[in-house]
């Protein structure tokens, strides 16, 4: 490939990567104890939430049913719990990756830090061994969690063979979460 049709490539990348950034659009949801979450989500991607109980479930998807769901699951975290520190954090999601293992593709377990101005987390990556069946079938998951003040939010991001944009959207969207004061 010429270095002028590698340079138009970067550059349609650029183009392509600045337009998504700029068809972001907040996302605020109330949260049972009073705050709110906030996300910049990308203007294309639904959303909807359900509560139940003390948590908040907040569902993202593509206009087009059955490309990809993003779940973010928001709960309080009370100081001793496991997952009320970085390292405990660490090893819940380690343990439930390792647990997942048998029915994936993976033979062993690599763990991803997720970092925002508010939030650190961790991720693993997982492919079912099990072929699609359709388009609401995802063989693709990544799964963990991230600490965001005194909540967990517990992360699932399922794709289909091949949507690595997806999931490095779906990072990028999890690095811009915040939690406010209902105040």
């Amino acid at each position: 490939m010429s270095l002028i049709k590698i340079a138009r490539a970067v550059f349609s990348v650029a183009l392509a990567l600045m337009a998504a950034s700029a068809a972001a659009e907040p996302l605020v949801t109330s949260l049972p104890d009073g705050g709110k979450l906030e996300l910049t989500v990308p203007a294309s991607w639904q959303s909807t939430h359900q509560t139940v109980g003390p948590s908040v479930t907040v569902r993202l998807s593509s206009p087009t049913p059955g490309k990809f769901v993003v779940l973010l699951t928001v709960l309080p975290v009370k100081a001793g719990s496991p997952a009320s520190t970085l390292e405990g954090l660490r090893a819940v999601i380690t343990d439930q990756g390792n647990q997942a293992l048998p029915s994936a593709l993976q033979d062993h377990l690599e763990i991803v830090e997720v970092k925002g101005t508010q939030t650190i987390g961790y991720l693993y990556h997982m492919t079912d061994r099990k072929p699609e069946k359709g388009p609401g079938d995802y063989r693709e998951a990544d799964q963990g969690a991230i600490l965001l003040g005194q909540h967990l939010i517990t992360v699932t991001i399922l794709t289909h063979p091949g949507d690595a944009a997806t999931v490095e959207e779906a990072k990028r969207l999890l690095a811009t979460a915040k939690i406010s004061s209902g105040q």
